[in-house]
């Protein structure tokens, strides 16, 4: 179990989820490294935080461009001494027809999605093989595992991830370091605020058994869990944090 005050990335981290996972983190005493494309966006969700003295610091990156993560394994070792976890929160979100799929769409996705995330990931498993100990959390969604249709390169993407989780954690577990990623379902973020705005409570009934769909906060009490508490024998595993979507059948 990793101890209560640690080091971690947060990838990812001006999104809805990202940017909960951020606050998660920081106000329970751990030291969290904000990982974005840009600086302004990424100081509006540290300041506050910064503000109530808490420890975080920003740091720039471009998955789309990204060869590997070195250099940002380096700053977190550098500024708060050690580094324990890592979660991957970024993604990009459009829908495309299989139809019309072509590769400017394929590299957009894939680059900040999979490709971008994976290799940042792959610096830090190395750290983490060389000091024994570590945690790697990828956000996937339920998409990888059921589909609504239309967003193929997206629920690829994210499947990608599942993968990956299952196939780090093999490979890692030896090492001491745990693997594991969130599935979440519909949740209340700028990235699917216009969709939500169009149904209506008793659509969302009818499809999430709580009623209602979920908030950024409480996937990121998972993912801070996972991040930082869970128990060392958990690894590999996908858990989905849905409301009960994908366990109801459809109606017959």
């Amino acid at each position: 179990m990793v101890t209560a005050a640690c080091t971690v990335v947060v990838i990812g981290a001006t999104g809805g989820i990202g940017a909960s996972v951020v606050r998660h983190l920081a106000t329970r005493g751990h030291s969290v490294v904000a990982v974005g494309r840009s600086m302004e966006p990424l100081v509006r969700v540290t300041a506050p935080l910064r503000e109530q003295g808490h420890r975080l610091s920003e740091y720039v990156l471009d998955l789309s461009g990204a060869t590997d993560g070195d250099d940002l394994v380096s700053f977190a070792l550098d500024l708060f001494g050690r580094f324990d976890a890592i979660v991957n929160t970024a993604a990009v979100y459009q829908a495309v027809a299989a139809t019309t799929l072509d590769q400017d769409q394929w590299s957009q996705t894939m680059d900040v999605n999979l490709r971008g995330p994976l290799l940042v990931t792959s610096s830090a498993a190395r750290h983490f093989v060389r000091q024994g100990s570590g945690r790697i959390v990828h956000i996937s969604s339920i998409t990888a595992l059921v589909s609504r249709g239309g967003y193929t390169l997206y629920e690829v993407s994210k499947a990608g991830l599942v993968a990956a989780t299952r196939s780090m954690a093999v490979e890692l577990a030896p090492h001491g370091v745990v693997v594991n990623s969130v599935a979440p379902g519909w949740v209340r973020t700028p990235m699917t605020e216009e969709f939500l705005a169009e149904c209506s409570p008793a659509a969302v009934a009818e499809l999430i058994p709580v009623g209602r769909v979920g908030e950024p906060d409480e996937i990121a009490q998972v993912t801070g869990w996972l991040a930082t508490e869970s128990p060392q024998f958990l690894t590999g595993q996908t858990i989905v944090v849905d409301g009960g979507q994908i366990s109801r059948t459809a109606y017959l």
